[in-house]
């Protein structure tokens, strides 16, 4: 009889778990159709985000189609990507990368059509979304960006709580976390990647929070690396820019100087290389094992590099020369703070990028080193800049390596409206503009060497490797911030960025391309 009972009971509480299993089933496929609905419902019609005024500050909302960051017309025709499939070039960046969604549509002008693309890759957040506005008589790509498919950043406004926020929102978002203490800034997840879920999301963020809650995408970035040149001679650049200067006897001079502390915003740096490991910062007071930066693409205090572009560019700035190959960096007497935003295949987005910026300034980093960028400005990376700003810390940014004309096409941060910020580009060693670079009369500020430059690499404790683009200019500038800080450790940026500027050499090449002209160590040091 009690056997009977047990399993009377046994089976009373079978049914109700498949009962409760089937219920959870059907809410859960309720929830899909009513966010389905909720997507179908979004009156803004075009799909695209980064032509919609939806896609930047929410204080200039509009159902109007905002400008776009179309690419150069100088640039050799980009064709659209495949619907259905990944591109090359795709595949190069997101080995395995694969198509799950996709829609077509016209606009946003007459005579285009927009593509949105949805990828599952291998990159740290799995879904990414493409979009390519094609100009329909020629088949080219006229604008194109990459962002993440399945969150959104956000600002919330004053007053305004993450939880409460979150019920507002509804299905279509499932959690918020916090990107920094720094800034009200958080990352919305949400419930799908679907074509149509990001610009509903950012819709959506307006209808509740209204003109001061900023929304934008997660754009996806990539360090500014080109193919490499023939080399020239291992140590060209440092002979160009030091222009005749004993430089050891310079070293010899601010060897008491206080190093100043250079935030590499980048893949990382191998800080146990010969070259770099005694000029690697330490952390005095690390929390989460962060001895030697921070590693925001695997939120940890290991910010080892895994692509090599990082190493470089540090190698650039602050390589000992213990090596046969005549490779030595510009400011040997340096701490070099390892901040990585990149993953392995040099592949970063604006979240990232901002817990690095504001990690960096934290600890207190006075020049930020940033070999990357994209054609879309994010408002929250442009916060954390400002930041750093108000702070007293010098942004040094890559102008680009599209060969664009950044005073028309823009390129960010670079070309972003703060006075922290400069702008470089590449030249060769004939002082000729790098054919890669990008330039402008009003927006990038000078140039650098930026071809076949030699420097340290990440393969092992001793390797080394040459490399061009943008990516190799911004640290010999950000160096030479670093020496003339040095020299007058008083100055503030406000007087630093001039007295750098102002020094450079008046290339005839350069003439119409930048603002100043070509970086000149002695004269910014007034030698």
């Amino acid at each position: 009889m009690r056997f009977h009972k047990t399993l009377g009971y046994t089976l009373l509480l079978v049914v109700i778990a498949l009962a409760f299993l089937a219920w959870n089933q059907w809410s859960l496929i309720q929830q899909q159709k009513n966010l389905l609905a909720l997507l179908k419902s979004n009156p803004d019609k075009n799909l695209s985000v980064i032509v919609q005024a939806h896609a930047k500050k929410a204080k200039n909302f509009s159902s109007k189609p905002a400008s776009i960051a179309t690419l150069s017309p100088g640039k050799t025709p980009l064709l659209p990507s495949p619907l259905d499939a990944a591109s090359e070039e795709e595949q190069s960046r997101f080995p395995g990368a694969s198509v799950i969604d996709a829609a077509e549509e016209e606009g946003p002008e007459l005579g285009q059509n927009t593509r949105v693309r949805i990828l599952e890759t291998d990159f740290k957040y799995p879904y990414v979304r493409t979009e390519e506005v094609v100009d329909a008589a020629t088949g080219n790509v006229v604008a194109r960006e990459e962002m993440v498919a399945d969150h959104l950043l956000i600002n919330l406004p004053e007053g305004q709580t993450p939880s409460n926020f979150l019920k507002s929102f509804g299905p279509g978002a499932l959690s918020m976390t916090r990107v920094t203490p720094n800034a009200p800034l958080y990352c919305l997840n949400l419930a799908g990647s679907s074509p149509e879920m990001l610009p509903w999301a950012l819709d959506q963020v307006i209808m509740i929070g209204g003109t001061l809650a900023v929304s934008e995408p997660d754009f996806i970035h990539q360090v500014a690396l080109e193919p490499d040149y023939p080399v020239y001679n291992n140590r060209w650049g440092f002979l160009k820019v030091y222009d005749g200067l004993n430089a050891p006897n310079l070293w010899n001079k601010l060897s008491f100087a206080k190093p100043v502390l250079i935030a590499m915003v980048d893949s990382g740096i191998r800080d146990t290389h010969t070259d770099l490991k005694e000029n690697i910062w330490c952390n005095p007071s690390p929390t989460s094992g962060d001895l030697h930066g921070w590693n925001a693409v695997a939120d940890n205090g290991d910010p080892k590099d895994d692509n090599g572009h990082g190493t470089h560019c540090a190698g650039i700035i602050g390589a000992l020369g213990k090596n046969n190959l005549d490779i030595i960096g510009i400011s040997p007497k340096v701490e070099l703070m390892a901040c990585k935003a990149f993953d392995n295949h040099g592949m970063g987005v604006s979240m990232d990028e901002i817990k690095c910026i504001d990690y960096a300034v934290d600890h207190g980093a006075e020049v930020l080193s940033c070999s990357w960028g994209g054609n879309e400005e994010s408002p929250s990376l442009v916060g954390a800049i400002n930041r750093a700003r108000s702070a007293g810390v010098i942004c040094v940014a890559g102008a680009g390596n599209d060969g664009f004309n950044n005073d028309k096409h823009p390129f960010y941060p670079a070309n972003s409206a703060l006075d922290n910020i400069i702008s470089v580009a590449a030249t060769t060693p004939t002082d000729e503009l790098a054919s890669f670079s990008n330039y402008g009369k009003k927006t990038v500020h000078l140039a650098a060497p930026g071809v076949s430059i030699c420097s340290t690499f990440a393969d092992t404790d001793s390797s080394y490797a040459c490399a061009s683009g943008t990516s190799m200019a911004v640290p010999y500038v950000a160096a030479t911030v670093a020496l003339i800080k040095m020299q007058s450790p008083l100055l503030s940026y406000r007087e630093v960025i001039p007295q750098l500027l102002n020094a450079t050499d008046k290339v005839p090449a350069l003439d119409g391309k930048v603002v100043y002209g070509r970086l000149n160590i002695p004269k910014a040091l007034g030698l």
